[in-house]
């Protein structure tokens, strides 16, 4: 099958970026020929496997005739519109990996208040959240932009299915005014890792990788670290332009030298520096549609303590590896990080776990073909259509 993705630029960074990555290699691996439309050139671009054909669209319209022009079998589309011309002869699987259909920010976070958007979508009740809660943009081209995308959301919907990463992003969208029968879900597959041992039990290290925004908690982890009595380290892979206030931060609370600031990171340094933890630690204070590193440590035979928030809650439960907190609670966090710390044979029994529950349910040969029979039913819906 010829399959065209269609993305408006990725960073490789990101969790959308590192999915595509493994997601058409592994298409690429199963036979299939894949094509990458480009919205935005981006240089990661330069990361997917060599082997795909990326092209690089100058708008929606242009993209539809370079997959007419391929004859592509279908587009799987990554959070992005549709195109505005029509459809013509491609039909389309849109992926759903954020809140864009039911948010015209996208964000779901509330940054004057430093918490989660709970509201469902209301041109008023939105726009105030824009000017009053600093969920979005105000300067006006944006803010134009941000309803205007979500207006055109809900009219493009009835024209292509769609696929959520988490039934919580399934049920914001049902929340929001869309037709449950043309929405599925379908969960993230894990990495492939190679099971390797748990760290000796000396001080141990908890890991966090992300953004360095507010909506990460990276904030409530200093805040909780230095709540801890506990011996333990913390290493922050990632960069972002909370990096010098939560440097300040760590250093305000006394714990500059339990804090390793490593910046961005290959996939490969990222792995080792998994490998050499007790936990891996995702706080995130605003509600991830899904958060890849609940997988990632699980798959590397780690615990996990994660926000009890969006569909972070869906992965960890199915993987079994993870302690749950309520965002912002820095005793409860400081509790669950000292208990791993103090008690190894829990983190290794939550690790072992986890890796066993990634094999069985979270395949890329499992996922691969779950999105096939995505594929296929998109295709005769076309079919039938037109």
């Amino acid at each position: 099958m010829h399959i065209a993705h269609s993305i408006l630029g990725f960073s490789s960074a990101g969790g959308i970026g590192v999915y595509l990555r493994r997601l058409i290699a592994a298409q690429l691996a199963a036979g299939h020929q894949v094509s990458v439309l480009e919205r935005a050139a981006s240089a990661a671009a330069n990361d997917l496997p060599k082997s795909a054909d990326i092209v690089a669209a100058e708008n929606d319209d242009h993209l539809l005739s370079e997959a007419q022009r391929r004859g592509v079998a279908i587009i799987h589309a990554h959070d992005c519109l549709a195109p505005s011309g029509g459809f013509g002869s491609v039909p389309i699987l849109r992926q759903m990996h954020g809140h864009w259909s039911y948010c015209p920010s996208g964000s779901r976070f509330l940054g004057r208040w430093g918490r989660a958007c709970d509201r469902a979508y209301s041109p008023l009740g939105c726009a105030w959240g824009h000017v009053v809660d600093h969920c979005g943009s105000v300067r006006p081209g944006r803010f134009v932009e941000d309803f205007h995308n979500r207006r055109a959301e809900a009219r493009m919907f009835a024209h292509a299915r769609t696929v959520t990463v988490s039934d919580f992003v399934k049920q914001q969208m049902i929340r929001s005014g869309y037709d449950a029968s043309r929405i599925d879900t379908l969960l993230l597959p894990a990495p492939h890792r190679a099971a390797t041992p748990a760290p000796p039990a000396r001080q141990p290290r908890f890991v966090f990788m992300g953004r360095l925004v507010p909506q990460k908690g990276c904030d409530w982890l200093i805040k909780s670290l230095a709540a801890t009595d506990a011996p333990m380290e913390l290493d922050i892979a990632g960069d972002g332009p909370m990096r010098q206030p939560l440097q300040s931060l760590a250093l305000r609370l006394g714990v500059q030298d339990r804090v390793r600031f490593l910046g961005w990171l290959n996939e490969r340094a990222v792995d080792g520096l998994v490998d050499g933890s007790r936990a891996v630690v995702f706080p995130s204070l605003w509600p991830e549609p899904a958060g890849l590193v609940t997988l990632e440590s699980a798959a590397a035979g780690r615990a996990a303590i994660v926000s009890n928030i969006g569909g972070i809650p869906e992965y960890a439960n199915a993987t079994g590896h993870a302690l749950l907190v309520e965002p912002s609670n820095v005793a409860a966090l400081a509790s669950a990080m000292t208990q791993l710390a103090r008690d190894p044979a829990l983190a290794d029994q939550l690790g072992a776990t986890g890796r066993r529950q990634v094999e069985a349910r979270f395949s890329m040969r499992d996922h691969l073909e779950a999105l096939q029979n995505l594929y296929h039913r998109t295709i005769d819906s076309f079919a039938h259509a037109t």
